[in-house]
């Protein structure tokens, strides 16, 4: 029997949005760090509050606006080029450390694939610059439904893709929240502890937490 397929979410869990505060700590000395922290939560609120209020608009429009909102409410000035500048480093974002060593250890007939609330583009272009379009060849993108994660149907993207039930996918977030998504729907879910977070209670908790993404090899194996 084939292995099963495994899907990953992008940011936060193959690539590190915080690594942009560097370029933020650049224009706004001493702020980088919290700038970063705000613009991830902000982009992610917005993306619900899009959900919710049946207003969607693709991801990077989303990032560009929640940048703008961040420096406002903090007072800091920002031109439109700056905003771009910025925005545009999603697309090359860096992958974690651990991610090359883990997919590598990983079945090579082992089907992979990213299912992530970006652009398709420009998830395609940081998986390019990281070098990984050859591990994982697919990029499954909420903009084929309209809506932004947790919605189940999104989730359901992946059963549609592999013609395989939700139940027979391995789903990997860094983000608690996405985990507690994609259970809901029927994935067979690894959290991966980016952070100190616990996971969120109001669904059936992740098949395994791992640490680091090398661990994830021996909880597929098998399967």
């Amino acid at each position: 029997m084939a292995p099963a397929p495994i899907v990953f979410n992008a940011y936060g869990t193959l690539f590190d949005p915080a690594s942009i505060g560097t370029a933020l700590e650049d224009r706004f000395p001493g702020d980088g760090a919290r700038l970063v922290t705000l613009w991830r939560a902000t982009q992610l609120r917005h993306t619900w509050l899009r959900s919710l209020m049946g207003a969607f608009l693709d991801f990077d429009s989303v990032t560009r606006q929640a940048l703008a909102q961040v420096l406002d409410d903090a007072g800091l000035a920002a031109d439109d080029a700056l905003i771009e500048d910025l925005a545009g480093r999603w697309r090359t974002l860096p992958p974690y450390p651990d991610v090359v060593l883990a997919l590598d250890a990983l079945e090579a007939d082992r089907p992979l694939a990213i299912l992530t609330n970006g652009r398709q583009w420009t998830v395609e272009a940081a998986v390019r610059a990281a070098g990984l379009a050859e591990r994982i060849p697919v990029v499954l993108s909420v903009e084929a439904v309209g809506v932004y994660k947790p919605v189940p149907i999104v989730y359901r993207l992946a059963a549609r893709h592999f013609q395989r039930p939700l139940d027979a996918i391995w789903f990997v977030s860094g983000n608690a929240w996405d985990c507690a998504g994609a259970a809901a729907a029927g994935l067979r879910v690894i959290r991966l502890r980016r952070d100190a977070s616990g996971a969120e209670p109001i669904a059936e908790p992740p098949t395994a937490t791992i640490d680091d993404l090398g661990a994830l090899p021996s909880v597929v194996r098998g399967s």
